[in-house]
């Protein structure tokens, strides 16, 4: 028997456990696509999927280089059954056309109903569940917590079963509501009802439509008087309470004092210089995605599988998001 001696760095034995995990996570992704496209049918969603696709490249046919970029950018809804199954075949078949800042908060639920798929196909009635959920494009989200809560009963061992709405006659004879699944473990059985919390509070809401508005305007504001600029912005008291051109007029007010910061009621500012060169730099250097480690590019050649590699992708299919900025540099 002859042993060969390997020998690794903890970098290297650390890239070889990342992609190992990648792999899996993009697995179950994937199971999760088909899971959805087996109901839904070939044919009916390529149908679906041409469509959203001709919205993403409508967007972009506007897109402007002069005007600021995020507000430029397609933006998809996050209650849309069609964004979260073409997530699901991006971010495995084509991974460096996802956006993580679109998509990640739906992969955790793709990866942990995609991680039983095979299991949830003979869970009876998931039949209704899938079409429901497939039938009702802007909110799909309780069928989804569904099939993840279903989803952690089979990792645990349990048997599942969807109940069809009011098909359980009770006791008094008026009550049809019915739960959304029995469980049962051995001889132990149990009635499941799903309740979803809301995902954001109405005050939260609110200071995210405040914000919306000021950033609008103060994006471009700063990428007329000072574009190659971070801008911190601290604020004492609600954000609806104040406007965006209270907030441009501190703003000029850092930039014009030459420290580049200013307090003003209600608003501090911080505003710090890009290191435009080494930015550059780094991305010469570097294959960026968003929450991803940055993979240094050693070699010229392998620099040009990668960047044809992009424009491949990225002229086929749609880039949301921050990953659109960064796959145009390297391409």
């Amino acid at each position: 028997m002859i042993f060969h001696r390997v020998s690794l760095s903890i970098q290297q034995l650390g890239e070889i456990v990342m992609d190992v995990v990648s792999r899996i996570e993009r697995a179950r992704t994937k199971a999760f696509y088909q899971l959805l496209v087996d109901r839904l049918g070939v044919e009916a969603w390529t149908v679906r999927k041409d469509a959203y696709l001709k919205r993403i490249r409508a967007q972009e046919s506007r897109f402007n280089i002069k005007l600021p970029i995020e507000p430029q950018l397609f933006s998809p809804a996050e209650d849309d059954i069609d964004w979260y199954i073409l997530m699901s075949y991006l971010s495995h078949d084509f991974p460096l056309s996802d956006s993580a800042y679109s998509s990640r908060r739906v992969c955790p639920y793709a990866m942990a109903i995609g991680a039983v798929a095979d299991q949830l196909r003979k869970v009876p009635n998931v039949e209704g569940v899938l079409d429901k959920m497939l039938a009702n494009n802007n909110k799909p989200e309780t069928q989804l917590f569904e099939l993840l809560t279903a989803s952690f009963y089979l990792k645990n061992g349990y048997e599942v079963a969807f109940i069809p709405e009011n098909s359980i006659v009770w006791p008094d004879g008026k009550t049809k509501k019915s739960p959304d699944m029995l469980v049962k473990s051995g001889e132990l059985e149990f009635y499941v009802e799903c309740k979803r919390a809301d995902k954001q509070t109405r005050y939260s809401k609110s200071e995210e439509q405040a914000w919306a508005n000021i950033w609008h305007e103060l994006s471009e504001h700063m990428h007329e008087v000072a574009p190659w600029n971070i801008i911190n912005l601290v604020f004492h008291e609600q954000v609806a309470d104040v406007t965006p051109e209270e907030v441009i007029q501190v703003v000029n007010l850092a930039l014009k004092g030459g420290t580049g910061k200013a307090k003003e009621r209600a608003i501090s500012v911080e505003i710090r210089a890009i290191d435009k060169l080494g930015l550059l730099r780094h991305y010469r250097e570097f294959s960026v995605r968003p929450n991803r480690g940055a993979r240094r590019i050693r070699k010229k050649s392998y620099a040009k599988v990668f960047r044809a590699s992009v424009r491949a992708e990225t002229s086929r299919l749609p880039v949301c998001g921050s990953a659109a900025r960064r796959n145009r540099r390297l391409g």
